[in-house]
């Protein structure tokens, strides 16, 4: 009888030790998961705290122009085309929303607002930025 080179508990050590790896390997996966996620949303806090300093400057000019605060984004995208994809879109990956809520004649509130995955529309992430003569 001729024995072939690998043998079978060869191959048993084998398969074992691959299962093991994929083991390891699923284990650190989930352990970096909520590490990635946490990184993610502080890059897109960071960008939507960007694009509420973007708005607030927008909000400087029109006021300079009209002597007034503009009242919707569509208003100030007459003023700045290109601000609703500066701004991307409602529906895109992250979910943010923006809007403006006039206060008075001299303040208003730069608002962003999503909803968060998988939760009721009642539990949402929001910033809001005042801007006008009440936050100097």
């Amino acid at each position: 009888i001729v024995m072939s080179e690998s043998s079978s508990p060869d191959k048993g050590q084998r398969s074992l030790q691959l299962t093991v790896l994929a083991v390891l390997i699923v284990i650190l996966w989930f352990l970096a998961m909520p590490h990635y996620f946490k990184l993610m949303d502080k890059t897109e806090l960071t960008k939507v705290e960007t694009n509420l300093s973007y708005l607030k400057q927008i909000q400087a000019i029109y006021r300079g122009i009209y002597g007034k605060y503009a009242s919707t984004i569509d208003e100030l995208a007459v003023e700045a085309p290109g601000l609703k994809e500066a701004l991307g879109k409602k529906n895109s990956n992250s979910g943010w929303s923006y809007r403006i809520k006039l206060i008075d004649d001299g303040n208003c509130e730069l608002i962003a607002s999503r909803n968060k995955p998988g939760r009721s529309s009642a539990s949402k992430d929001e910033i809001i930025k005042k801007i006008g003569l009440d936050s100097q």
